[in-house]
């Protein structure tokens, strides 16, 4: 597991290195922790996919971690982002860059390894991908980055994060499904439609509409049953990661 540490206050910095490392040996898992300090230094280094967590110092002089993570959703909405703060007065502002957990200063190591832990456990579904084959070329998009996948005879439109759509072949919209609904992040919210319930800006009357300014219809004869799906996604989803911070 690959760690940045990013916290301009070096006895706390040392502190939380410490308490990952004596994980680490406890759990028998391999990390690395690169340090910085400062939220300048750290996105001047930064690329996506290079970090699996993130633990982000609220208060620096530079740049605050909120600021910081604003940058790192703009290009990874993989890596998981774990707030480092004195109070938990920022909770709400963070909520819509998902972070993790967040650590109450100063970070005790029992709280630390409760975080590795959970995060040990998803990691592996956080990187789930699908395999797809475009034209003469196989690709794999991680699920995260999927956004919607629309049927098209044999074939998929696949719409993902920082691509064009994708024309795909299939060999059956079904199958496809059978595959995603394993997840519980995606949806069918139309007969030959699926949504990545992350990338829902909000629910309309009759259609969602993503992030993205797409909008997709809502299938009118199980509109209700489609509908309390999201509302319960999105529930689960806000008291599993928007309330960790005590």
């Amino acid at each position: 597991m690959k760690l940045a540490i990013l916290e301009d206050n070096p006895e706390d910095a040392d502190l939380l290195i410490r308490a990952c490392e004596t994980w680490a040996g406890h759990s028998e898992t391999q990390i690395t922790c690169d340090r910085f300090s400062g939220g300048e230094a750290f996105l001047a280094h930064f690329e996506p996919g290079c970090y699996q967590m993130i633990f982000l110092d609220i208060y620096m002089e530079d740049l605050t971690g909120i600021d910081v993570a604003k940058q790192i959703r703009e290009r990874d909405m993989d890596c998981l982002l774990v707030f480092v703060t004195t109070s938990a007065e920022h909770v709400w502002d963070s909520l819509p860059l998902h972070p993790f957990d967040y650590l109450i200063k100063p970070c005790r190591a029992e709280r630390v390894a409760q975080v590795l832990t959970d995060a040990a456990k998803i990691l592996p579904q956080h990187t789930a991908s699908l395999e797809l084959t475009c034209g003469r070329k196989k690709i794999s998009v991680t699920y995260s980055d999927l956004i919607s996948l629309e049927a098209d005879r044999h074939h998929a439109i696949v719409t993902a994060a920082k691509r064009e759509a994708l024309r795909c072949y299939i060999d059956s919209f079904a199958s496809l499904w059978d595959t995603l609904r394993q997840d519980s992040r995606f949806l069918l919210c139309n007969r030959g439609i699926i949504l990545n319930m992350d990338h829902i800006e909000k629910l309309g009357e009759n259609e969602f509409i993503m992030k993205s300014g797409q909008t997709f219809p809502i299938r009118l004869n199980n509109r209700n049953e489609v509908m309390q799906a999201f509302l319960t996604y999105q529930y689960e989803r806000t008291r599993k990661y928007g309330k960790r911070y005590l």
